[in-house]
């Protein structure tokens, strides 16, 4: 007789997953109806955010300051999320969400972005995670510029991980987008 279900020690990994598939559903809904992700997905839980933030904090505390950092981590929790989700599509579809519109405007972008960066980021995502099912174990080791004030609209984050050097990736207000926070470049 076969048991029903997953077997106990896969169990929270089912869980996981089930839990990152919601996730990207919400994000596409949130997407199609024309809402901002970043700013729904923080408005609707911003405990992600505050423990990838962990790691570095603010030089200047303010309102814009805090604001600023979470919507940047919050951006990088949807980034390894959409490569941690089991379907291809709607991880490709979940990452193409938050690189930045000048990334995916031109004809063939989407196309490179699946063929190179998509690729290499499901490939190397264990390099950037401290916890491989947990898309917000990442470490920001240092960000330029240090001090976050309204007018920054751009950022360069560099992750620690498992590779020699860190790693930098770049996010700039998407104008096209609402001014919300998004990869411009990443080495990841």
């Amino acid at each position: 007789m076969s048991e029903s279900g997953p077997s106990p020690d896969l169990e929270p990994l089912v869980a996981a997953i089930q839990t990152l598939t919601e996730e990207i559903a919400k994000l596409r809904e949130a997407v199609e109806s024309g809402t901002n992700p970043v700013v729904a997905r923080v408005a609707a839980s911003s405990s992600a955010a505050e423990s990838a933030a962990v790691d570095v904090k603010p030089i200047v505390s303010s309102a814009a300051s805090d604001a600023i950092q979470t919507a940047v981590d919050q951006t990088l929790v949807f980034l390894f999320s959409a490569a941690m989700t089991p379907n291809e599509e709607d991880g490709f579809d979940a990452f193409v969400a938050v690189m930045h519109s000048s990334r995916t405007d031109a004809p063939l972008a989407v196309q490179n972005l699946r063929q190179f960066s998509w690729k290499a980021l499901q490939k190397n995502l264990g390099t950037y995670l401290k916890d491989p099912y947990d898309p917000t174990s990442f470490t920001v080791v240092r960000r330029e510029p240090r001090e976050l004030e309204d007018s920054v609209t751009s950022i360069k984050l560099y992750l620690g991980g498992t590779r020699p050097s860190d790693t930098p990736v770049n996010l700039r207000k998407d104008d096209a987008a609402g001014g919300v926070w998004r990869v411009t470049d990443s080495s990841l």
